[in-house]
């Protein structure tokens, strides 16, 4: 038993919340679409959150085009926050664990399960691939770094055109 809302099978279902006349009388609402099964949530008089038939998920959209699709019109778009620890996103798929993403304070990584190790690192403004405590603005730990043809690394003072140094990418040794 419980609330129950029934309307044709092209109608819309609501509950509405109001706190005034007029143009405040109805700033809240959860519908539901029989036409195009989909539930929107209202808040303040404008879209909050929208689940599609293909049970997509959109904040700040109306038409999700992923299972969650967030929408904003600032920089402030997804935060993730912990009361111990470090936050961090998995990426499974088919199931498996693919890669980690966590941050600190001070740490940005990407964890690669299948090289069972933190395979990029951004820690106090320096990058380190294979090392998780860069030493370096770049620090490159048990590995390769390959050029392709006619591409550059350039070595220089602040003033570019004193001390140049060049190393180019000659795919002909490969």
């Amino acid at each position: 038993n419980g609330l129950q809302i029934t309307t044709s099978t092209t109608g819309n279902g609501y509950i509405l919340f109001g706190d005034g006349t007029g143009a405040d009388a109805y700033t809240g609402e959860i519908r539901y679409s029989h036409t195009d099964n989909f539930m929107r949530f209202n808040t303040n008089s404008a879209v909050a959150m929208t689940i599609d038939s293909s049970q997509e998920v959109g904040i700040g959209t109306l038409t999700p085009a992923a299972k969650l699709h967030v929408k904003s019109g600032d920089e402030n778009t997804l935060r993730l926050e912990t009361t111990s620890g470090e936050p961090d996103i998995r990426w499974l798929p088919g199931g498996s664990h693919a890669w980690q993403n966590r941050a600190s304070a001070s740490t940005w990584q990407l964890y690669q399960y299948s090289q069972s190790e933190w395979v990029f690192n951004l820690y106090n403004g320096k990058l380190g691939i294979g090392t998780t405590t860069p030493q370096k603005k770049l620090d490159i730990a048990a590995g390769d770094i390959r050029l392709d043809n006619s591409k550059s690394i350039f070595f220089a003072t602040v003033d570019a055109n004193i001390g140049r140094v060049a190393i180019t990418g000659d795919e002909s040794s490969d």
